[in-house]
């Protein structure tokens, strides 16, 4: 719980600063994080910015206090002792149909807020449950229901699209369309606003959880009890990208590669479905959070390498390829070139794909798990690439005001060119039923 937007006692927040690293978090494996969910709309509003001030004065004011507490969550204003707020004193202060209309606007959302921290509970424990991933596992009917299986999660024709944002509420007015055309979204924790807050990385990753919720619709099931599922759960893949590898997270010291692995292991505390690790750094540490990914979680590891910003030979593409297996504890591989504009060679935008193939029938050949891959060239150049790709590519969408990435292409344009070079294979279909 927050010790100041969860409304805390002083006693509560000095015990949560003795308990929180040496008790709840060592000896517990998920975490989930309450700011002010659990608080009624008045209470909520009694603790805005600058006491009564903010909801004594024009009609509106109320809606704008509600919004800084959805989005912006500055919290109480130190300098305004004067004048204590509390529910009834708030209460009096709103009186005209517009403010009372906003106030029950407030009151849903904070009720919906709360239900989506009931739900991530259910949430969690449905994924503690699971059986481990094994690299290389088929997609059997009965891996297919548990819902972490990575040659269906990192399935053929299957999309996910990168999240930019520095704060996840930014999303709310695109992500009922992206729910639309993709399989998963990308929480690039790097590029949060407050990337280095333990507390809002966490929260942040539920909030994304919560926006997309009602608008899933190709997520897989999630087994609970019984015959129970949990089928309205996007699927999310955290990546902290380093900026030798297309990212911002800082990489030129022990301490900036040391904290990255820290928020990865958010990633697995949050439950995520799949956790990208970047495949180039200190195998000591990433031996470390490996084993702990296997003998504590069930997120789908995807070993990842972006060569940036030179082009490399297909066979160190290969070699790259292998490095991304993270030596057979990977369940998928990412691996990203960069295409050589000087040179003359009309193919030069496949040679990720080319190298893809090569590294499957080595896999093959030595008897070693083989594992999903998702290869792709950057840039406009190639944007190719992304479409001759089989497996789960990084997408933009057509209602976002940016392109995360020059040559990113959406789902839908994808698809599209698919179809119109002959990728895809046709498929009919039948129903035998009776009535």
């Amino acid at each position: 719980v927050h010790p100041e937007f969860g409304a805390l006692s002083e006693e509560a927040v000095k015990r949560r600063e003795e308990l929180e690293e040496s008790v709840l978090i060592k000896y517990s494996d998920y975490e989930i994080c309450v700011k002010d969910e659990g608080l009624d709309a008045m209470t909520v509003l009694a603790g805005m910015n600058g006491g009564c001030d903010d909801v004594d004065g024009e009609e509106g004011d109320v809606a704008v206090a509600s919004t800084d507490v959805a989005t912006d969550g500055e919290g109480v204003d130190d300098d305004d002792d004067d004048q204590t707020c509390t529910t009834e004193t708030t209460l009096r202060t709103i009186q005209s149909e517009d403010q009372f209309a906003q106030l029950a606007d407030l009151t849903s959302r904070q009720s919906t807020a709360w239900s989506g921290v009931e739900w991530e509970l259910t949430r969690l424990v449905a994924r503690a449950i699971l059986p481990p991933p094994q690299p290389g596992a088929p997609s059997s009917v009965k891996q297919a229901v548990v819902g972490q299986n990575a040659e269906l999660t990192l399935g053929y024709n299957t999309f996910f699209l990168s999240i930019v944002f520095p704060d996840m509420w930014d999303v709310e007015p695109y992500v009922q369309a992206m729910c639309l055309d993709v399989d998963a979204m990308e929480f690039r924790a790097d590029l949060l606003g407050k990337r280095e807050d333990r507390f809002e990385v966490l929260h942040s990753l539920q909030i994304l959880r919560r926006l997309c919720q009602p608008h899933v619709v190709r997520a897989p099931a999630l087994p609970l009890v019984g015959l129970e599922v949990i089928d309205d759960a996007m699927p999310i893949v955290f990546t902290v990208r380093t900026a030798h590898q297309a990212g911002t997270w800082p990489d030129d010291t022990e301490e900036d590669i040391g904290a990255m692995f820290k928020v990865l292991e958010l990633g697995l505390r949050g439950g995520v479905e799949v956790l990208d690790v970047e495949s180039s750094w200190d195998p000591v540490k990433t031996d470390k959070l490996l084993t702990m990914a296997e003998e504590r979680y069930t997120s789908n590891i995807l070993g990842s390498y972006h060569e940036v910003p030179d082009a490399v030979s297909t066979e160190r593409a290969v070699e790259l390829y292998h490095q991304c297996t993270l030596n057979g504890r990977a369940h998928g591989a990412k691996m990203v070139l960069s295409v050589d504009a000087e040179s003359d060679d009309e193919t030069k935008d496949r040679q990720a794909y080319e190298a893809g193939k090569i590294f499957k029938k080595n896999l093959i050949d030595e008897g070693k798990p083989v594992i999903p891959y998702l290869s792709m060239m950057l840039g406009e150049i190639g944007q190719f690439s992304r479409v001759i790709n089989e497996r789960f590519a990084p997408v933009t969408h057509e209602s976002l005001p940016f392109v995360a990435a020059p040559g990113q292409l959406s789902a839908s344009e994808i698809m599209t060119l698919k179809l119109v070079m002959g990728l895809l294979k046709p498929r009919k279909y039948c129903i035998i039923g009776h009535n």
